[in-house]
């Protein structure tokens, strides 16, 4: 068989691969996302199959519901053929199977990327083998995808709930005391509130309660420089103190793709206790310039919650809440801004409002996976750069 005849037999046994799982995503929101864990992201590189999954995706996201007759008109609309999806449609599958099906996808992927720099190697003149050797080392690990059984999940819940580093205590009793320690390991936290509502002070705080000198907070700060956030932690630490502080800093980029870039690279040199980024709506969405603004946030949320996890820490993310929320005078989830994917993708929630005039006002936390739900009664310290509490907390009906 040519070149060209076994090009064509992989890209034929591949759409076969993606239409099957196509057909099984169509069963709605769960399903799709234990195709991504299964292949360990966005498996479509078909053009057919690639834009189909970026309709489900946008129904996926925005919380409204999908069949084959709503996902038709958008594919029609983008040019596609009405024909090819009633061919997904009828495609025979195995949600049981959906494991092969990835497996399969990921040989595939692999072997064409191991094609790709043999034919790099070819053409380099000068090339450097021992670079090439790690290339396709870096290749296999990063198709390699393993199944977790359930005990090997008990024994790891086990490990982590004797580990110390576990449970991150934020310093601030009550909340501490609501949250049943503090934050944990894999935790997307999200802070909401108004600007000038004091998100970044919290937020500081809460992260400032686990850093030691054995482990390092990460500040990604895109509303100011570090120089600026050095200076309003001046207010609270004496010199030696504010020197001391295990503490470091992304400033320089806006970007999503480069801020997860350097998280990750200072995460391999440092042992992290949590990550602040402030905030949210600030970050630039490389690659979705089609999409909306809604959809770019909900993105930046995922990635969030997946770095989260990837780092075992928890990653405290700051978010503006719409208008409503100072119409209303007590903010709610829906006053998230622009995507209730955050609410979504967060394990723990915490609203923020506060009087301009006198300085108080409440962290509410409106929702915690698993847990207690509350209000707490804060006064800004501004000169210190902190919250003071000013009782303990009251704990609401609900769990989230």
């Amino acid at each position: 068989m040519g070149n060209r005849e076994g090009d064509a037999a992989v890209r034929s046994g591949r759409e076969q691969l993606e239409q099957a799982l196509l057909s099984a995503a169509f069963s709605g929101p769960n399903i799709m996302a234990e195709i991504e864990a299964a292949y360990g992201g966005n498996p479509f590189r078909e053009i057919n199959t690639s834009r189909i999954w970026s309709i489900l995706e946008k129904f996926r996201d925005s919380g409204e519901p999908f069949d084959f007759e709503l996902v038709g008109e958008a594919f029609t609309a983008m040019g596609g053929d009405a024909a090819y999806l009633l061919h997904v449609g009828n495609h025979s599958y195995e949600i049981a199977h959906i494991d092969h099906y990835c497996r399969r996808l990921r040989e595939i992927a692999q072997g064409e990327e191991a094609q790709m720099l043999g034919a790099q190697l070819l053409r380099d003149q000068k090339p450097d083998i021992d670079d090439y050797i790690q290339k396709l080392d870096s290749l296999r690990n990063h198709h390699q995808a393993e199944l977790v059984t359930q005990a090997q999940a008990i024994a790891s819940a086990e490990e982590a709930r004797k580990s110390p580093s576990a449970v991150h205590p934020t310093k601030i009793a009550p909340l501490d005391e609501l949250l049943n320690g503090g934050l944990r390991a894999g935790q997307l936290v999200v802070v909401g509130g108004r600007p000038g509502s004091g998100k970044s002070v919290l937020m500081m705080q809460m992260l400032l309660g686990n850093v030691s000198a054995a482990q390092a907070g990460l500040v990604v700060s895109l509303e100011m420089l570090a120089r600026e956030m050095a200076d309003r932690l001046s207010k609270r630490y004496k010199p030696a103190e504010l020197a001391a502080l295990n503490l470091r800093y992304i400033d320089s980029t806006s970007n999503l793709a480069a801020i997860l870039a350097l998280i990750k690279v200072t995460s391999q040199r440092m042992n992290l206790c949590g990550v602040v980024v402030d905030y949210l709506q600030l970050l630039e969405v490389p690659g979705s310039g089609r999409d909306g603004r809604e959809r770019e946030i909900a993105r930046a949320s995922r990635q969030m919650k997946r770095l989260a996890m990837d780092l075992q820490v928890p990653v405290i993310l700051g978010s503006q809440l719409n208008r409503n929320a100072e119409k209303s005078g007590k903010p709610s989830l829906s006053d998230l801004r622009e995507s209730g994917a955050i609410e979504q993708d967060a394990d723990i929630v915490i609203l923020l409002h506060r009087d301009s005039e006198t300085g108080k006002g409440t962290a509410e936390v409106a929702k915690h996976r698993g847990g207690r739900t509350g209000r707490i009664d804060l006064q800004l310290d501004g000169p210190r750069f902190q919250f003071v509490v000013q009782d303990k907390f009251q704990e609401f009906d609900t769990w989230g």
